[in-house]
């Protein structure tokens, strides 16, 4: 009867952990542009991009805050660093502004910028702060190049880092588990040796 309250116990606690988890996984993000698919543009031009969060997998609103980490010499996040993006929807933007200088044909810059969960405001949810980071060259090309077709807006959301988190997510929660059998077991172990001594 032990053994199954304390197997109960286990799993009551893996199933808390993986619930709280999936509040980090609540969002998701479309990006149009990725390390394969990168922005081509010319010297001199400006471009305004657009990248898609959604919030179809959660069960609250999320509070997200999106920071620019590199390419700041030519991007710039024109919509904002804080945003809500509500259970249920798939529209909410983020928006940058790419300009090119005049003088750099040939050369590639890269644009990264974390999504990130903000902590806090959701009372019982534990908030681990998990979140994405959205990286892409942009290439200038020579004047005389072809112009490069623009990627459709697709919503594309970043599956692998989405499942790259469950899968953190799971590892942690076989650990939590190994942990709490072995702790249960050298537990009755210690109690049967001292039942055993006291016999003698």
């Amino acid at each position: 009867m032990g053994n199954l309250n304390n197997i109960r116990i286990i799993l009551m606690i893996a199933m808390f952990f993986l619930v709280s988890t999936s509040s980090v996984l609540a969002f998701a993000i479309s990006a149009p542009y990725s390390k394969n698919t990168p922005l081509k543009m010319y010297p001199g031009e400006t471009k305004d991009v657009s990248f898609v969060m959604q919030n179809l997998q959660g069960n609250a609103d999320e509070n997200v805050v999106v920071s620019l980490l590199e390419g700041k010499e030519i991007a710039d996040i024109t919509s904002g660093n804080n945003y809500l993006v509500r259970l249920g929807t798939s529209d909410t933007q983020v928006k940058l502004r790419i300009n090119v200088p005049s003088d750099v044909a040939g050369k590639t810059y890269n644009v990264k910028f974390s999504v990130q969960s903000s902590p806090g405001g959701k009372e019982g949810n534990i908030q681990l702060g998990v979140g994405y980071n959205v990286d892409f060259p942009v290439i200038v090309m020579e004047k005389s190049a072809a112009p490069a077709p623009t990627p459709q807006e697709i919503e594309q959301p970043q599956e692998n880092s989405t499942w790259a988190v469950w899968v953190i997510a799971i590892i942690i929660a076989i650990v939590i588990i190994i942990i709490l059998v072995i702790w249960f077991w050298r537990k009755e172990r210690l109690g049967f040796v001292k039942l055993a001594a006291g016999m003698r």
